[in-house]
């Protein structure tokens, strides 16, 4: 299997400049470069340039591709190797050392947690600064988060919140018999504290607003997720949607009844849409409205992961068994994998799971994904995502940064 080779060029961050660059058929032979990367496959998706090649950085900068040898004060060999810009993963849940790690060991040089993201922004970014990261990063403000804060106002929040801690205040809110973030509709007070809540994160920098409607769909009203989407269109900046109906093939609730209530919510408010993971159930449908809108000009896409599992807090509202089984047809002991016992779970474990322990980490499988994930890499515009999760050992605790990554290949 060919590695991937990562071109990570440093000077105030990561830049990568290959859109800037076209083959230099004519280098000159004579002239040393700081540092040579030689013989690998260069890759430019902007250019569409794929070529076995050379690449020469000057001044912490590309200053040449070219099929002409070249020479510099450094040499790397990068034969069997691929040379690419760093990838941009737009649904990065891993906000730790050690997943920023990985993410580099991936070709990932830009990691951003747009599906979720995290709530005191401000102070999520002030965090992010001071410890340091391998990678560029981004939050979109949570509204999970946002309405945990006003929905279960019994639990204690000090601290943001993002998905590198929010499963154990999940399992706190869900202690005194109701999780309000995810079950209770708000009245018009309580909306517009979780509207200013969101208005709030934007102001501090929130790169947009993060909605998770599949795990609060019988609590989110549609005038909320739109009230959502003013919010964040109020700044030119995107939603982005976790589909409230997310994997249903069933009408009236089938997967595109959820995504033409925010396809059509940004369509009204001319704001930007990202429609996540869209690897389920209706996205050939959901693929060709969003091609159809950017032909008109909109900013709209979606994005899927190139594997048929996920991972996921146990009590995903879809995960209820007359969404599971009743509406899916699946089975939990065939599809429910807990990384913690190393065992799928029966349908059992996954109740008493769920009760007990509701911010509990599930992978999920999805059976019909393996005949359509061929058909994604071939749709315009539909971009790859990975969903990446914080890395968590069995005592529950973020892997750290020290940890060698070949164990997690």
């Amino acid at each position: 299997m060919k590695k991937l080779l990562t071109l990570l060029l440093l000077t105030s961050g990561l830049i990568s400049v290959f859109a800037q660059e076209k083959i230099d058929k004519s280098a000159n032979s004579n002239q040393e470069f700081d540092i040579v990367i030689l013989n690998g496959r260069v890759m430019d998706p902007e250019t569409l340039f794929d070529d076995v090649a050379n690449v020469g950085i000057k001044d912490g900068r590309i200053a040449t591709i070219t099929k002409q040898q070249i020479k510099g004060k450094e040499t790397i060999n990068a034969k069997g190797h691929v040379v690419s810009p760093g990838f941009i993963d737009t649904h990065y849940h891993t906000t730790d050392l050690f997943g920023a790690k990985l993410g580099v060991a991936d070709g990932i040089t830009t990691a951003m947690d747009l599906e979720h993201g995290a709530t005191r922004i401000g102070e999520w970014y002030d965090n992010m600064a001071k410890r340091g990261a391998q990678v560029n990063y981004g939050s979109c403000m949570i509204m999970v988060g946002a309405r945990m804060l006003v929905h279960d106002s019994e639990v204690e929040y000090n601290e943001p919140l993002d998905l590198t801690n929010l499963l154990g205040y999940i399992n706190k809110t869900a202690k005194d018999g109701t999780q309000g973030w995810s079950v209770t509709r708000s009245n018009v007070d309580q909306m517009n504290e979780i509207m200013k809540l969101l208005d709030d994160g934007l102001r501090e920098g929130a790169i947009g607003i993060g909605v998770g409607a599949a795990y609060m769909a019988r609590g989110l009203t549609t005038y909320e997720q739109f009230e959502a989407q003013r919010v964040a269109s109020r700044y030119g900046r995107l939603t982005s949607v976790h589909n409230r109906f997310h994997l249903s093939s069933e009408t009236p609730s089938e997967a595109q009844i959820g995504f033409d209530e925010v396809f059509a919510n940004a369509l009204i408010l001319n704001a930007p849409l990202l429609l996540c993971h869209d690897n389920d159930y209706g996205w050939w449908e959901h693929q060709e409205k969003l091609q159809m809108a950017r032909a008109q000009g909109h900013n709209m896409w979606g994005e899927y992961y190139p594997f048929t599992a996920g991972q996921t807090g146990i009590s995903a509202d879809y995960l209820r068994p007359e969404i599971w089984e009743d509406n899916y047809g699946y089975k939990y002991e065939e599809t429910i994998y807990d990384p913690i016992l190393d065992k799928y779970l029966t349908k059992d474990e996954f109740l008493d799971f769920s009760k007990k322990e509701p911010g509990r980490s599930v992978v999920v499988f999805f059976p019909a994904r393996k005949d359509w994930l061929p058909y994604w890499t071939k749709v315009p515009g539909m971009t790859v995502a990975s969903d990446a999760f914080p890395s968590f050992d069995k005592d529950g605790k973020v892997w750290p940064w020290d940890t060698d990554v070949t164990k997690f290949a």
